[in-house]
């Protein structure tokens, strides 16, 4: 068992390294800057109306909170996946809870010429996310139903599976009788966008990072107890259906509320909290909670630099970036899993 102290200077070094990413990022585009200018234009804080610190304050600051958040509330999300089912290889986007997140925003972009509904921006946006996490928990429930019922790790795939099959089929009923520009945007959400969030869409986000986080504290005592066993939570007094029941709401408002807005963004949710178990070797939630939140941000900020740069003057979709990091890393896990790894 690595010692606490040791634990706290890995989460110290992360807390550094997620310091200096934030500051590459927002420093680092297509646009350049000199180190003295960089610095001018933060300590204005906003208050310029130059062309370069438009570029910082409305673009590149904003693109750099949606990416912190959504590597942080992901990979929570699958943190708390993989507790409750006990399964190395749940996540939004493996389990299909991303696909059902998906589905609830298609309707939200897609339904209102078929309904011939007109929202304004805010309600909409509220709108999105409300129903990205109503489609997020459907699915949840459905996923957590079937681990209860079926202990074998292929079922539950491929019920994952189905379920995104289940749900581009509807979506493809929708996109059949949508109008171009809808088709447009829907296209453009699945693709994964950090640079188009609204600071209006960033007080959401991290409002649901917030008020998630605080509730998983809450309950990281049960969560370590169902880590070791359900008899073991029982005799310390600990409700399991509750915490579970717990659990899966505040995973569900992570994956769909996040997926709303930035898309469904492929892997990380599922690869960050491996990682973390890997680094830390150990299942206490008081320490994979905060390693988890960091490194989840430190790997969502560099993507986000990799993807400005693969292609001179053009920006890579996320998902992109991190369907070809995650991919392999689930091929892994999957060939662990096969020689009997236990994380």
């Amino acid at each position: 068992m690595i010692s606490k102290k040791f634990i706290d200077i890995k989460i110290i070094i992360l807390l550094i390294v997620l310091l200096l990413f934030i500051v590459l990022d927002v420093f680092l585009g297509s646009v350049n800057f000199s180190v003295n200018e960089f610095s001018n234009i933060i300590a204005e804080l906003g208050n310029s109306t130059s062309p370069k610190s438009i570029i910082i304050w409305n673009y590149r600051i904003p693109k750099m909170l949606t990416s912190l958040v959504a590597g942080m509330a992901l990979p929570l999300s699958g943190l708390l996946m993989q507790t409750i089912f006990k399964n190395p290889l749940s996540g939004p986007f493996v389990l299909g809870i991303s696909s059902g997140a998906g589905l609830g925003v298609a309707f939200t972009i897609m339904m209102s010429s078929i309904a011939g509904l007109s929202l304004p921006l805010f309600f909409s946006e509220i709108n999105s996310v409300f129903a990205g996490t109503l489609g997020a928990g459907a699915v949840m429930i459905l996923i957590l139903y079937v681990s209860e019922r079926v202990q074998n790790l292929s079922t539950l795939l491929i019920v994952g599976v189905m379920v995104g099959s289940f749900s581009s089929a509807i979506i493809g009923v929708l996109q059949y009788f949508s109008s171009e520009q809808e088709l447009r945007n829907f296209i453009i959400w699945t693709m994964g966008s950090l640079g188009s969030s609204e600071w209006s869409e960033i007080i959401v986000l991290y409002s649901i990072l917030g008020l998630s986080l605080f509730a998983t504290l809450r309950i990281s005592k049960g969560l370590n107890a169902i880590t070791i066993g359900e008899n073991y939570a029982h005799t310390l007094g600990i409700d399991v259906k509750t915490v579970r029941r717990g659990t899966l709401i505040i995973a569900s408002v992570l994956a769909g509320g996040i997926t709303s807005i930035v898309g469904p963004i492929a892997f990380i949710g599922l690869a960050v909290p491996h990682i973390a178990k890997s680094m830390l070797n150990t299942m206490d939630h008081n320490k994979l909670i905060p390693f988890t939140l960091l490194l989840g941000g430190i790997l969502m900020l560099f993507f986000d630099i990799i993807s400005q740069f693969i292609v001179t003057d053009q920006v890579i979709p996320i998902n992109v970036i991190t369907s070809l990091f995650g991919a392999p890393f689930v091929i892994a896990v999957v060939m662990r899993r096969s020689v009997k790894i236990s994380f």
